[in-house]
């Protein structure tokens, strides 16, 4: 059976029978183009997978990275609070809250 874990409003964890994998939500199709062709159209939820891992431990990590990388952080300080209020998330997550 694969994964399909949601692990907050941006990312979730699927599997495939090879790999654990990070996908990121996003728009169905740019604003502009919404306007134009279908205005009235709901927001469709999908998501992009944006890496591959052999486990989840690995997967787990690489979700941290990417979510520093995509970070508004200002201070060094401000993304230490958030890759600390991410783990502490991720915590919540494994222990069923």
């Amino acid at each position: 059976m694969a994964l399909n874990i949601v692990i907050d409003e941006r990312y979730k964890l699927t599997s495939d029978e090879d790999n654990v994998i990070i996908s990121r939500r996003t728009k169905t199709q740019p604003e502009h183009l919404k306007k134009i062709f279908r205005p009235d159209a709901p927001d469709e939820v999908r998501y992009k997978a944006v890496s591959y891992y052999p486990d989840i431990t690995s997967a787990v990590k690489g979700l941290l990275k990417d979510k520093v990388k995509q970070s508004n952080a200002t201070s060094l300080k401000e993304l230490l609070e958030e890759i600390n209020n991410f783990e502490k998330h991720i915590e919540s997550l494994v222990q069923g809250r």
